[in-house]
């Protein structure tokens, strides 16, 4: 976007690939770049890669001698180096490293293996100016290699080097002379006259053999690639929402987040949906013989930010990826998620949330003929939810198949197995407020796009579940913990904590305990060598109805991670009167416990979001849970937070964008404007302190520190801009139309 500048102290997060298609990509072959502008004395400006880690570092860059006076760092520029254009591949920077001397510098990646770029200085001074540029390559190769070094190829001098498999090649126009300064150079000698300007082109190829390497580089260098950076940046304006709010930070971050959706996407081919990966480095491991259906691994709870991220009038894009979804579903009617499978390999199910997300798109563009296609499949894909093969009494509600589908980081460490934090209760026997919400709200997209199409019977229908998953909800919410709460599965309860035997292991222990309540008890065991065991494990007393009988975990149902295992009974207990324990040794410990349903986290407020609260709730949890003036509240709303019980002492607690955005957007659609501003705004602060210290996007950051936690540039941490524009009161649905409500809840500062 060439209105926009970014300098040193802006925002930052310049990720550059090659925009291949899904045909022709490879992720073997994918190297992309990053663009750093930083307070370097030697190279302020470049452009760095690893080539997926087969070097430990490729670095090109420029840098100028001006009337025999060297530039060495930022201090030396007349002018600072600023970023004037941005696209997913390609980048425009200017700057004045002498007074009057004008250099643009700019670079494009026309495929995955070549850079290539031109570097234009312009006098704007009366009188003569004499520079030298050196376009500088250093390479630290990872195994075999040797650094990029000066070579010739006929009168062509260039620069080339060797990282195993790979022969970078820098090769410039106007006959360069290869030189060692600092670095391996190309330099060239200009002169200008006032008024006068000199371009000069480079390519830089990484090809398996110094020869084709070479030979790409000088084709590409004759070839007219700026008209198609042209037409690619007409392109990306019709895409990018441009917004303006009086803070240029906010302002850039909006625009890169936008870019950097498209970075981690790959172009699809005809009738093929689009390809976007969850992260996409310099640095990022290559997995030798991957080709884009395999590392395709999105999931629906990321697709729904990824609609935030987006703009909204690119509904064939975003249609395209639904549809990748949608083939997916089995004959049964389960969508199962490619990133996330169980310890026996069975599929996790994608939370339900397409059908929500297809009514977005019939808002935007109105195209009834989408919706009547995929009714059915959206349809077979919400009843399996309630299926009786899964549901066998039919009384029970749907559970999560496995934390991971939550994508709740350490908000979850109530379900955790592999953290020491973790206290590992099976996820299975637990009513969830977050699942009942959102098949909440899937049965009312359901029965909004059931009416659309005049399907009565099947608009009664999801009605009448929505009414029940309502009633499911509202049974959720905890007068003392005054939120929304997990209860056991069976009795739909949230009991006080009624046993808390720890101990050293022994063959038997008898605990004779009667409970006021059914309770479904968890038992942790830790050996002392950290080392496994083969173990069975008898729990005896009677059930609720007071009979008499034994729960027999076996060897297998034991899962050991790192010295720990955590097991989370089948059935519930009226009285437990004693525990066998065989395979264990007398230093190994256990703790024998009723398990805990009390510990809210993020999740247990998405009823906010599916509309399923009540007024008089909302201002209870505004009242002691949602206070933006909360210390720990600093960067948005944790993910999770003291209730009654202290949390782990190791457990660094975050604030997760991803449910950030949602909750968020419920409490604007429950009409509470300001705190949803308040919050967006907190979780702004969060989101440029990531861009402006680390470059870069990121799904979480820490609650007492602020600082961003996980992968750089995750999809999941992209500035839902959507949300922005319905709490702005805007929602576009193309160029052409807008529509505009309410109050601006950002007046311009």
């Amino acid at each position: 976007m060439d209105t926009l500048s970014f300098e040193i102290s802006s925002p930052k997060a310049f990720i550059l690939a090659a925009r291949c298609s899904a045909a022709s990509f490879s992720q073997e072959r994918d190297q992309v770049w990053e663009l750093e502008l930083g307070d370097h004395d030697i190279h302020p400006i470049s452009l760095h890669t690893t080539y997926g880690l087969r070097a430990r570092e490729m670095r090109l860059f420029p840098s100028f001698t001006i009337n025999n006076r060297r530039i060495a760092g930022l201090r030396d520029y007349f002018t600072p180096p600023a970023v004037t254009r941005y696209l997913p591949d390609a980048f425009r920077m200017q700057s004045s490293p002498g007074k009057g001397l004008e250099v643009q510098w700019e670079g494009y990646l026309p495929n995955a293996e070549t850079i290539v770029g031109t570097v234009m200085m312009t006098n704007n001074t009366t009188e003569s100016i004499s520079a030298t540029l050196e376009m500088a390559a250093s390479l630290v190769p990872m195994r075999k290699g040797t650094p990029m070094h000066p070579d010739k190829d006929g009168i062509n001098q260039i620069i080339t080097g060797q990282s195993g498999d790979l022969y970078p090649v820098l090769f410039m126009t106007g006959g360069p002379s290869a030189v060692v300064s600092h670095f391996p150079a190309l330099a060239m000698p200009v002169e200008l006259d006032p008024g006068q300007s000199r371009r000069l082109t480079w390519a830089l190829v990484s090809k398996g053999s110094p020869e084709d390497s070479l030979s790409n580089a000088r084709r590409i260098s004759a070839f007219d690639w700026q008209t198609v950076i042209r037409e690619k940046a007409l392109e990306q304006e019709r895409q990018t929402v441009h917004i303006r709010t009086g803070d240029p930070d906010w302002d850039a971050a909006f625009f890169l987040s936008q870019v950097q959706a498209q970075v981690h996407s790959i172009p699809p081919e005809p009738g093929s949906p689009p390809v976007y990966l969850r992260s996409r480095l310099p640095d990022e491991t290559i997995s030798s013989g991957n080709s884009a259906p395999f590392i395709d691994d999105l999931t629906v709870l990321e697709t729904h930010h990824l609609f935030q991220a987006l703009p909204a009038q690119n509904t064939s894009v975003l249609a395209e990826i639904l549809t990748s979804f949608l083939n997916q579903i089995t004959e049964d009617g389960v969508l199962p998620s490619r990133l996330f499978t169980t310890i026996q390999n069975k599929p996790i199910r994608e939370c339900p949330l397409l059908a929500e997300l297809y009514l977005f798109l019939y808002e935007t563009d109105r195209d009834i003929s989408r919706l009547e296609k995929v009714f059915p499949r959206l349809c077979r894909l919400f009843d399996h939810w309630f299926r009786v093969e899964e549901n066998p009494d039919n009384d029970r509600p749907p559970v999560w198949d496995d934390p991971r589908q939550c994508q709740c980081g350490t908000g979850l460490f109530h379900f955790d197995i592999w953290e020491e934090t973790g206290h590992g209760m099976d996820i299975g026997w637990t009513k969830s407020p977050a699942l009942l919400s959102m098949l909440s709200g899937e049965a009312a997209a359901l029965s909004r796009i059931a009416k659309l199409l005049k399907d009565r019977s099947s608009q009664k229908k999801f009605n009448e579940i929505s009414k029940s998953l309502h009633d499911q909800i509202q049974e959720t919410w905890s007068e003392k913990s005054q939120t929304f709460c997990y209860q056991d599965l069976e009795y739909c309860q949230c009991p006080d904590r009624e046993l808390y035997f720890p101990g050293r292991v022994q063959p038997k222990l008898d605990i004779n305990k009667v409970f006021l309540l059914p309770q479904r008890l968890q038992l942790h065991l830790t050996s002392s060598d950290e080392n496994t065991r083969v173990c069975r494990l008898t729990i005896s007393g009677t059930d609720p109805e007071g009979n008499t009988f034994q729960e027999i975990i076996k060897n297998l149902q034991v899962r050991w991670v790192m010295g720990r295992a955590h097991i989370t009974t089948a059935h519930c207990f009226q009285s437990i009167e004693s525990l066998e324990i065989e395979g264990l040794k007398t230093e190994d410990r256990f703790l024998l416990e009723t398990a805990d349903f009390s510990q809210p986290d993020i999740t247990c407020l998405l009823p906010l979001w599916s509309g399923d609260v009540t007024e008089e709730q909302c201002k209870i949890l505004l009242a002691n849970l949602l206070n933006p003036e909360a210390e720990t509240h600093s960067v948005g709303i944790p993910e999770t937070w003291e209730a009654g019980r202290d949390l782990p002492n190791a457990l660094s607690v975050e604030t997760n964008i991803l449910w950030n955005t949602l909750i968020i957007t419920g409490l604007m659609k429950a009409g509470h404007q300001e705190v949803a501003a308040r919050y967006f705004t907190q979780m702004m602060t969060a989101i440029l302190n990531g861009l402006r210290h680390f470059a870069g996007f990121f799904a979480a950051y820490s609650v007492q520190s602020g600082q961003p936690t996980g992968p750089r540039n995750a999809l999941a941490g992209l500035v839902p801009v959507q949300l922005f524009l319905s709490l702005s009161g805007i929602r576009i649905f193309s160029p052409r139309k807008i529509a505009v409500w309410g109050l601006n809840s950002f007046p311009w500062p």
